[in-house]
């Protein structure tokens, strides 16, 4: 689930039965309301770095900075993006075309850098949307 940055409060019952729901993604800073009964044991709330109101958890769910994706190329194919990294971790490459189904492409090894990804499958079917997500492997 992605909250965009408009957002400033969650309702308590916002969540309720939503537990499959295993990540929250924060596009702007916290909400004053933090109401995630409901969700998974291992749901994660995951932020932008410089984002407010945020500490180690929130309401009582674990919270990952993700870094920003730098660049990508906007040539069709081969599609590349460039995003920093965090020393010894690793990072899952997914990608989607209706943004509810998943599949895992590619792996990086952070290196304390930028590092570059080029989409593996070629050809790319030409006039079909890719949607693509970088994961920080905990």
């Amino acid at each position: 689930m992605i909250i965009g940055d408009s957002v400033t409060s969650i309702g308590w019952n916002a969540f309720v039965y939503c537990s499959s729901l295993e990540s929250i993604t924060f596009r702007g800073n916290a909400p004053t309301q933090q109401g995630f009964s409901g969700v998974s044991d291992f749901a994660k709330v995951f932020i932008c770095r410089g984002a407010t109101g945020f500490g180690e958890t929130f309401g009582k769910l674990p919270v990952i900075i993700q870094e920003k994706i730098k660049t990508f190329s906007k040539s069709v194919s081969p599609f590349s993006l460039s995003f920093e990294t965090k020393s010894d971790s690793t990072y899952i490459i997914e990608v989607t075309h209706d943004l509810k189904q998943w599949g895992e492409i590619g792996e990086v090894q952070g290196t304390g850098s930028s590092v570059k990804f080029t989409d593996p499958r070629l050809p790319i079917v030409p006039f079909e949307r890719n949607y693509f997500r970088v994961k920080l492997v905990e």
